[in-house]
């Protein structure tokens, strides 16, 4: 599947509209929004997706666009629900909330969980479904939560601190609703030098026999899930993202990355204004996922993972005699 490494307001799939809003238009080749009601050849998707990738991106300096964006209208049952789990994320979340609701949304659902900055009363005076917990869930439990409480079929996650436009969002909702069970981003771009994160994300996939998806994994937003690949993996998992990646993946679900989003310099730094908050405790949280998933994948694969010995005797160690 081709990835899409732009943003895409002004493509050649997309129009403004008098309105000021965005109307969608048949893609080169005569591909229109009529073909998302019903299922597409995945070459034609492939097609669509490198006719985005094809559009001039915006700078990142220049306003985010404010206009209602008209998706190809997806099939009735292919419901979508935008989850954010936030955190003290008041300065930040009226404007991501404000670009997903640009989205086909059946709701918006923000996860606040130990916040003393008025994070749940942002989300809805925004007109968001707010779920609040006065302590704190730790690392991804809001993400898990939020998934239990839709019905929808597609589950678009991201982040509180991280403001990216709408358009951004569009690979994956296209993704899922042609068939893909997990749709991830893939930030290699944007890292010319691996860190541990990066590295120990590209070592889980290898290990899964999913060299291609690169620094691709569940702890990077956006990314997007379909309703029967959460029932597949597990609410449980999905609160530590690499055990979701890799039981989806051994549950043999369609993993795919199907964008490269910067989610690195967007990202807002926090001040070090607690030890939760410390970059390095979020390190040690995120490695310490991976290993959790290795583990998982030991368990289900055996103790080489389900990669070869390559014939070695090791019995004869036991009886070393001839």
């Amino acid at each position: 599947m081709t990835r899409i490494a732009v943003p895409l307001p002004q493509s050649a799939a997309t129009r403004p509209t008098a309105s000021g809003g965005t109307a969608w238009t048949a893609l080169p080749g005569g591909r229109g929004a009529r073909h998302l009601a019903e299922p597409l050849p995945p070459a034609q998707l492939q097609n669509i997706l490198a006719d985005l990738a094809r559009s001039q991106p915006r700078h990142r300096t220049q306003p985010l666009p404010v206009h209602k964006l008209e998706f190809p209208k997806l099939p009735a049952a292919l419901t979508v629900a935008a989850i954010v789990a936030a955190r003290d994320e008041a300065a930040t979340l009226p404007l991501v909330v404000h670009q997903l609701q640009r989205l086909p949304l059946l709701e918006l659902i923000v996860v606040a969980n130990g916040c003393v900055d008025g994070t749940a009363e942002a989300a809805r005076s925004a007109g968001c479904r707010v779920i609040e917990y006065r302590e704190p869930l730790g690392h991804d439990v809001g993400r898990a939560l939020g998934a239990a409480q839709t019905q929808a079929e597609i589950c678009l996650f991201a982040d509180a601190d991280i403001v990216l436009g709408a358009e951004y969002f569009m690979p994956f909702l296209l993704a899922t609703a042609q068939g893909v069970d997990i749709a991830l981003n893939d930030p290699r771009p944007f890292i010319p030098v691996p860190d541990a994160v990066s590295t120990a994300k590209e070592f889980l996939n290898t290990a899964l026999g999913r060299k291609d998806l690169g620094y691709a994994s569940m702890t990077s937003v956006p990314h997007a899930l379909r309703r029967s690949a959460i029932q597949r993996i597990g609410l449980d998992r999905l609160a530590v993202p690499p055990l979701a990646q890799a039981a989806g993946v051994l549950e043999g679900l369609l993993v795919r990355a199907v964008a490269n989003v910067d989610v690195i310099s967007t990202n807002r730094v926090h001040p070090l204004d607690s030890q939760p908050r410390s970059p390095r405790l979020l390190e040690e949280t995120i490695l310490g996922d991976h290993l959790e998933a290795l583990q998982y994948v030991l368990r289900r694969q055996g103790a080489r993972g389900g990669f070869s010995d390559a014939g070695r005797r090791r019995d004869l160690l036991t009886r070393p005699d001839p």
